[in-house]
């Protein structure tokens, strides 16, 4: 599944109304530990087609991050039925990305 980008505009149709539980990435372009953490996550939704994931550009859509308490990049915050179930923040590996939402199958 790809890996959608989350805007300020679709944030609610697509992550609050999703029925799967969504992972969401929150970074900047001027984040490189966020270009090491985005093929991790692509990696992961290519496995998992049970999980949304999202990116949210905290400079594009500053709502979405106030709305969570983002105050660092990268952020990963995972979303059961629109709250929060997990996050981690700065050097994140991918046993910390799936742990997050026990995404163990």
């Amino acid at each position: 599944m790809p890996v959608r980008e989350i805007t300020e505009e679709c944030f609610d149709e697509i992550v609050l109304k999703s029925e799967r539980p969504a992972l969401l990435e929150f970074g900047a372009e001027y984040c490189a530990p966020c270009r090491v953490l985005a093929p991790v996550i692509k990696r992961i939704s290519d496995e998992r087609e049970d999980i949304l994931f999202g990116v949210v550009d905290v400079e594009a859509s500053p709502s979405i991050a106030a709305r969570f308490g983002v105050m660092s990049v990268p952020t990963v915050i995972a979303l059961i039925a629109g709250r929060e179930a997990g996050r981690a923040s700065g050097n994140i590996t991918r046993e910390r990305v799936i742990g997050l939402i026990g995404l163990h199958r």
